[in-house]
C-alpha cells in the first residue's frame, strides 16, 4: 500500500503540472520536439503474465514509444527508480497509435519497470518516470476509466465507469491549500460501492477564500475481495461559491454517412446554478485520454449535438465535452469514440 501511494503522489504532482497549462486559449503548438509539456502520464494495471499500460493522449505525439525492463533482483523501488539510460539499454516498442497497450509474456511475482516517449516528426519527447507493475493471478481489477471530479458549493462530485469484476471502490483524496508545506498523506473513503453515488459531502471540503489556494486531487481504485487495482488517472477540483455546471453528459459519439456528418456527437445539458447562457466545447483528438489540457482540436457550440466535419476519413476520433457558463467550465464528460465517415 505504501508502494501504492507513493506512486499516487507523483502522479498527482504530474497532473497538476499539466492542468497548470490552459490549452483552450492557448491551442496545441506546432509539431516540434522541444515544445512537448514534459514527461506523459504512464498507468501500469498489473494483470496475470501480463501488464496493460494506459496514458494520456499528447496532442503533438503522433505516435508513442514503451521501454520497460525486468527487475527480478528488486533492485529500484519508487524513490530510487532506474534511470533513463538504464530504461533505453531495455526493451522498446515503437510505433504505438493510441493506449492502451499490453504487454505479455511476463513473469507472475516478477517486478517490471515502464517508461514512456511522445515520437513527432521532430523528434522525442523526454522519458516519462519510471512506473512498476508486479504480474499477479488472478489478477486484481482494472483501474476505473474516466474519473471526474465536478466541484461544487462545499462539495465534489466524483464520478467513473463501472469496473467489471470490482464489487466496491475507494476514493483517495488530498488536500491542497496554502498552508501545506509538502505532502501530505492522502485519506481515502473505503467500500464505495457505486460511482455514481457523489456528491462525498463526508469529505470536509471547504470552499477557498479570496486569498487562498486551494484544491483537491482525486483518484480511484477498484477492489474484489482484499485485490486492489492501480490507482486511476489523478483529476482535480476547487469547490466554490459560485461553481461552474456539472459536466454534460455524452450520449452519442457515431459514424455519420455523410461528408459533412463524418461524426454524429449528442450530449445532454448538465444542472448549473450560474447565469448566463450554456455553450458547449468539444475537445478531440486521434488518440485516447483527450482532456480539455490536452487535446488535438476544439470546437464551441451552444446546442446539444453536432456533426463533426474535416476530419480524416476512416480515423478512429476520441471526445470529451465541457459546458461552460458565467460560472466557468466545467469538468470533461465520459470519453466517447467514433471512426469518421
Amino acid at each position: 500500500m505504501k508502494k501504492l501511494l507513493a506512486y499516487l503522489l507523483l502522479l498527482s504532482l504530474l497532473i497538476i503540472s499539466v492542468s497548470a497549462c490552459s490549452k483552450k486559449d492557448d491551442p496545441p503548438a506546432s509539431s516540434s520536439a522541444n515544445t512537448y509539456r514534459g514527461a506523459l502520464l504512464l498507468r501500469a494495471d498489473a494483470g496475470s503474465g501480463n501488464v496493460t499500460l494506459d496514458w494520456l493522449m499528447e496532442s503533438l505525439a503522433d505516435t508513442y514509444t514503451i521501454y520497460w525492463i525486468e527487475d527480478a533482483g528488486n533492485a529500484y523501488s519508487i524513490t530510487n527508480p532506474p534511470r533513463t539510460a538504464t530504461m533505453q539499454a531495455g526493451h522498446k516498442i515503437t510505433g504505438l497509435i493510441s493506449a492502451p497497450y499490453t504487454l505479455t509474456g511476463l513473469t507472475n511475482g516478477t517486478t517490471y519497470w515502464f517508461s514512456i516517449t511522445g515520437v513527432n516528426s521532430s523528434g522525442e519527447s523526454q522519458l516519462e518516470q519510471p512506473t512498476d507493475s508486479i504480474p499477479i493471478s488472478p489478477a486484481p481489477p482494472s483501474a476505473p476509466e474516466n474519473v471526474r471530479a465536478n466541484a461544487g458549493k462545499a462539495d465534489v462530485t466524483v464520478t467513473w465507469d463501472n469496473v467489471p469484476g470490482a464489487d466496491s471502490y475507494n476514493l483517495h483524496y488530498i488536500k491542497f491549500d496554502s498552508d501545506i508545506q509538502g505532502w501530505t498523506a492522502p485519506s481515502v473513503i473505503t467500500g464505495v460501492t457505486s460511482p455514481y453515488s457523489g456528491p462525498y459531502t463526508a469529505i470536509p471540503i471547504v470552499n477557498p477564500t479570496a486569498s487562498e489556494t486551494l484544491f483537491y486531487i482525486f483518484w480511484v481504485t477498484a477492489l474484489n475481495g482484499s485485490s486492489e487495482s492501480s490507482g486511476s488517472f489523478a483529476v482535480r477540483a476547487t469547490p466554490s461559491a459560485t461553481p461552474p455546471p456539472m459536466a454534460p453528459v455524452l450520449t452519442t459519439a457515431i459514424t455519420g454517412s455523410l461528408s459533412n456528418q463524418q461524426i454524429i456527437l449528442a450530449w445532454t445539458a448538465p444542472t448549473h446554478t450560474g447565469t448566463g447562457t450554456l455553450t458547449y466545447t468539444i475537445y478531440y483528438g486521434t488518440a485516447k485520454g483527450v482532456t480539455k489540457n490536452n487535446y488535438g482540436n476544439a470546437e464551441t457550440t451552444d446546442g446539444t449535438s453536432g456533426y463533426m466535419t474535416s476530419l480524416t476519413s476512416g480515423t478512429k476520433y476520441y471526445f470529451v465535452i465541457t459546458a461552460t457558463d458565467d460560472n466557468g467550465e466545467s469538468a470533461e464528460s465520459s470519453e466517447k469514440s467514433a471512426v469518421a465517415y
